[in-house]
């Protein structure tokens, strides 16, 4: 009891701070993690103490799968290059610079055991960075590859990890035996997931039980991490690639129902375990510190500062060569380069570490095959926390500033694409209506009144359509929302008062007010 008392302690807490992020510009990790720290060192706090595949499995497989729900493929497709550049030749370079500093720093740390330390810390989590760059409206080309590098990048460290794993076990390394593991890895987690997805999608589609569907979405990526595992491939190249795939397919696989019940609970579950995954790992690293009794206090941080500095400036010195290296590869794979150094700038600056290090570091076995305790693995974790705590508080926080220094904040991008599309489906609209009124099947009062309704509307869209009116905030929308939002409460009151007086049932309440509330939802998802 005491253990679910703190867990819900812990939750409750993820919430305050969720909200204390989106009142203020600090991203919400950013107050988890100093939240974990804080809380740990009060007073008669307990030792909480998790299994290592427990946190594996319980932490990635929704947040891997979330992820690829939200990339476009043609976008991750078209950047595929650079995504590729960061995602493995980045986390490589990184997992090798922390392993050499490791090596050359602490007192008996061995390659293999080093070599587990840089693949935790090597791959980014952007989901701070995005959240700062949705705010200010960053060129999108940039965030796409933020999010792509940050979906592939997680499998590179963790096979790497894996495979530095079994080094440390068997205390032997072979580049040869390494390099076909890693691959095998990859190609089986991408195979895997290709074909998980599919049948994932093809199941969804036959479901019209919006329940039924989430509930499906959600045990989806655990079972195809599980069955990964158990195939000896890469599961979270697997859950990825489902993910991508169902996405893909979401249109056609899943109706307007389910998508408004699945999002919001989807929305909930990933803020609640990346929020809970922090604060857990705050809460272990004093007890950690205090097991490293090989160390004095000012070596212990003088390497968290060492090996914090070397994540961030290995980023920024692979990355500016960006370019360059993409105009080496044919035109057809290289892509669009990057704009010009600012871009670049940005890019290296985002190298934030989240949850995927935090579960890496935490998945780290407490014992070897032969029954020894894992070497110096206290040391690794906390040196994990504060590669976390450094590029978290120092990157997320100066990143607004940087992205304004750097004049890379728009508003102009998005909202061409999202004028152009309105104008297409109100075509198309217009187009199937004018079809309606020629077969005479509906009751031409009602043609007439949509056909008005449509005219409005785009007639509305066009007194918006300029730049100015971008930057100025969209007075004349805003003011239309305005008066909607009126409305909506005028008869959400009088739905009230009639359920007071008894002249509704409960049942036909509910529904007239689930009509109040997705027609809220609309003008909130245009503000």
């Amino acid at each position: 009891m005491q253990g679910l008392a703190l867990v819900t302690v812990l939750l409750l807490l993820v919430l305050l701070l969720v909200e204390l992020g989106r009142r203020s510009s600090v991203p919400y990790p950013t107050w988890m993690v100093l939240a974990g720290l804080g809380i740990a060192l009060l007073p008669g706090m307990p030792r909480l103490d998790l299994e290592p595949d427990f946190v594996f499995l319980v932490f990635l497989p929704p947040i891997l799968y979330s992820g690829a729900w939200r990339t476009s493929w043609s976008e991750f497709r078209r950047n595929l290059a650079p995504i590729t550049y960061l995602a493995i030749g980045l986390v490589l370079a990184t997992t090798v610079a922390v392993a050499a500093i490791a090596v050359a720093l602490v007192p008996g740390m061995s390659w293999p055991v080093a070599f587990v330390l840089g693949a935790i810390v090597s791959p980014s989590d952007t989901a701070a960075a995005l959240a700062v760059c949705q705010r200010l409206r960053v060129p999108r080309r940039i965030v796409t590859i933020l999010e792509g590098e940050g979906l592939v990048n997680d499998a590179t460290g963790l096979i790497v990890m894996r495979i530095a794993l079994v080094a440390v076990a068997t205390g032997g390394f072979s580049l040869a035996s390494a390099a076909s593991s890693f691959l095998l890895a990859g190609a089986g987690g991408v195979v895997l997931g290709y074909l998980a997805g599919s049948g994932i999608a093809r199941v969804h589609a036959r479901i019209r039980d919006p329940q039924i569907s989430t509930a499906l979405s959600l045990v989806a990526p655990y079972a195809v991490y599980l069955v990964a595992m158990q195939a000896q491939v890469s599961a979270v190249i697997a859950v990825v690639a489902a993910g991508l795939v169902v996405s893909r397919r979401s249109t056609q696989v899943f109706d307007p129902a389910t998508r408004l019940t699945a999002i919001p609970v989807w929305n909930t579950l990933v803020m609640l375990l990346d929020g809970l995954g922090f604060v857990l790992l705050g809460l272990q690293v004093p007890h950690h510190c205090a097991d490293c009794t090989n160390l004095s206090w000012p070596q212990l941080l003088g390497l968290c500062a060492v090996v914090s500095l070397a994540v961030v400036l290995v980023r920024l010195a692979t990355v500016f060569p960006l370019n360059a290296i993409l105009r080496l590869l044919p035109v057809r794979w290289r892509g669009a380069p990057l704009a010009d150094w600012r871009a670049v700038t940005m890019i290296g600056w985002t190298g934030m570490r989240g949850i995927v290090s935090l579960a890496g570091a935490l998945a780290v076995p407490v014992l070897t095959d032969d029954g020894g305790a894992f070497p110096q693995r206290d040391l690794l974790i906390v040196l994990v926390f504060a590669v976390i705590l450094t590029t978290i508080v120092l990157q997320s926080l100066s990143l607004p500033w940087l992205i304004r220094r750097l004049g890379l904040e728009t508003g102009d991008e998005e909202w061409a694409q999202e004028r152009d599309a309105r104008a297409a489906m109100t075509s198309a609209a217009s187009a199937r209506l004018a079809a309606l009124r020629g077969a005479a099947h509906h009751p031409a009062a009602l043609l007439e009144h949509l056909a008005e309704a449509l005219a409005a509307r785009q007639a509305l869209e066009a007194a918006v359509d300029c730049n100015e009116c971008v930057q100025r905030g969209d007075t004349r929308l805003a003011a239309e929302r305005e008066v909607e939002r009126e409305l909506l409460a005028a008869e959400r009151q009088a739905l009230h008062e009639a359920r007071l007086r008894g002249v509704v049932s409960e049942p036909v309440f509910r529904r007239l007010e689930r009509r109040l509330d997705l027609a809220a939802e609309r003008l909130a998802a245009l503000d």
